[in-house]
């Protein structure tokens, strides 16, 4: 897959998913690149239940794939590092589930580069999704099929979602973590429209308007991943 651009599609999947078995691939690559062009120089990515493929990417995309952490929580990698690129390519064991991909790359990772992390916390600018004057409209999900679950410009949708998973994705487009805090229970069939920012209402009006929702500035604790060792080269595969 080439990302040509931001779209972001999400499952339904949990976030944090429990997995059993082997947490190591059966057979990986990783290999530092340089002096690529033009299309070559793209980043490229397929990721499966059988085989991972990555092209060009930096170690702050693998670290954000291995932890499941946004990058912008991502701190202390060496400038030495923060220039390289890397192909990784991997093979899933028999019987492996693509939700366990994150862990094996956390031990490839490891292995390979050298990396070592510690988590820590920090406190930012935030907003808290409240419930607005009129009350909220929203649609409780049925037992209909479920729909699309994504991102892109001007348009949120998400089906037989909760809230916190609401937050989640309007976090994605704000820019900053969004706690609930509406009290509002359940699943939803979200969908909110807001089109060009530049010709129309901004997605802070939209959510009033559209889905009697309110973003309330307010400063939120954080999980950060602090990388306290990375090696540029990695180790011979």
């Amino acid at each position: 897959m080439l990302l040509s651009g931001w779209i972001c599609l999400l499952t339904t999947v949990p976030f944090y998913s429990q997995t059993t078995g082997p947490a190591e691939f059966e057979v990986a690559s990783v290999k530092l690149v340089s002096g690529r062009t033009g299309e070559a120089a793209h980043i490229r990515m397929e990721m499966n239940a059988t085989r991972v493929s990555l092209s060009n990417v930096s170690l702050e995309f693998l670290i954000s794939l291995a932890y499941r952490i946004s990058d912008k929580r991502i701190s202390g990698i060496p400038s030495a590092v923060q220039s390289a690129s890397y192909d990784v390519a991997a093979t899933l064991p028999a019987n492996a589930s693509k939700d366990q991909i994150p862990e094996m790359m956390q031990r490839l990772l490891a292995d390979r580069l050298k990396l070592t992390v510690r988590r820590d916390s920090e406190t930012v600018a935030a907003y808290d999704l409240v419930v607005a004057a009129h009350g909220p409209k929203l649609e409780k999900s049925g037992d209909g099929p479920v729909g699309r679950n994504q991102i892109v410009p001007g348009q949120i949708m998400a089906s037989r979602m909760n809230m916190v998973g609401i937050c989640d994705m309007i976090s994605r487009v704000v820019g900053r973590p969004v706690v609930d805090k509406t009290g509002l229970s359940g699943t939803f069939e979200f969908l909110l429209d807001w089109g060009p920012e530049e010709t129309g209402p901004s997605i802070f009006t939209t959510l009033q308007e559209q889905r009697g929702l309110k973003l309330v500035p307010s400063k939120a604790p954080v999980d950060i991943l602090v990388v306290t060792h990375a090696e540029r080269v990695p180790t011979e595969n």
